[in-house]
């Protein structure tokens, strides 16, 4: 029987199914700075072994929490995305000041623009509703009591 104990958190493993590594990874999934963290095994006086795990002093917000190597693809892979380009937003500002002729002139332009605008819109509705499907947890299949 295993205590696995993280701040003010304690979780006991009765049947010793879980090693202090695969309890690291399901913490770290909600207490981040678990991944880093020291584990500490002491055997209480009543026989159960209790795991610890302390916090290893830091740079907050440093990534700490996953490999260095990761962290800094993850940020070379966000500079890499092209910022969005609306036509329509575009088309929006070059008719602001023009005239009734150009506008009909320009009607097809505008139509395509609008169409556009219309998927976007459509696009965006369906990403927002699948990520409120999304499971409010980092992970589904967490320890049971973790």
């Amino acid at each position: 029987m295993k205590r696995y104990k993280y701040g003010d958190y304690e979780f006991l493993d009765s049947e010793d199914q879980f090693t202090p590594e695969e309890v690291r990874r399901q913490l770290a999934a909600y207490f981040p700075e678990v991944a880093e963290a020291r584990i500490e095994e002491t055997v209480g006086d009543d026989g159960i072994t209790q795991v610890s795990f302390v916090k290893r002093a830091g740079r907050k917000g440093y990534c700490q929490s996953i490999r260095p190597t990761l962290c800094a693809a993850l940020i070379v892979c966000l500079q890499n995305i092209p910022p969005l380009e609306v036509p329509g937003i575009s088309l929006l500002l070059e008719l602001e000041n023009a005239s009734a002729e150009e506008i009909v002139n320009r009607q097809q332009e505008i139509a395509e623009a609008l169409q556009h605008l219309d998927l976007l819109v459509i696009n965006t509705e369906r990403l927002v509703e699948k990520c409120q499907q999304l499971h409010p947890t980092p992970t589904q299949n967490a320890i049971p009591g973790f």
